[in-house]
């Protein structure tokens, strides 16, 4: 996210929330579009952001979300949402950096194994707070 760059929170209603994104919550800033819910506490400056998921990203069912690891048998996500590893066969071009923090709109073809439709880097490791 650019310095300086502010990122808020749009209601249904139409009422903007300044967020204050801190480590993985920094991924907020990269989910334009999407339908997200968001746990904090409530500051001066704004909301600073605890919990997030992604309710929507588009594809008309909740995404996966989360990071990205390699393995002898190809790419797995470690899916926040699920709370499980899902195997992806094949990631194909511009594939994300292992430990990269991702949004995959997918369907669950098998045991496990997931089929993208899209992927969105969120945070590349080197953003990612440990």
């Amino acid at each position: 996210m650019p310095t300086g760059a502010t990122t808020s929170l749009t209601t249904q209603e139409g009422q903007a929330t300044r967020l204050v994104l801190e480590g993985d919550a920094q991924a907020i800033a990269r989910l334009q579009g999407c339908v997200i819910d968001v746990v904090g506490t409530r500051t001066v400056g704004g909301l600073r952001v605890s919990e997030w998921t992604v309710r929507d990203a588009g594809f008309g069912s909740q995404p996966f979300v989360g990071r990205m690891r390699r393995t002898l048998s190809g790419w797995v996500l470690d899916d926040r949402i699920t709370g499980s590893a899902l195997r992806i066969p094949d990631v194909g071009v511009g594939e994300p950096l292992e430990g990269s923090l991702v949004l995959i709109n997918g369907i669950v073809v098998g045991e496990r194994v997931l089929q993208l439709i899209s992927v969105r880097t969120l945070l590349e490791p080197s953003e990612i707070a440990e």
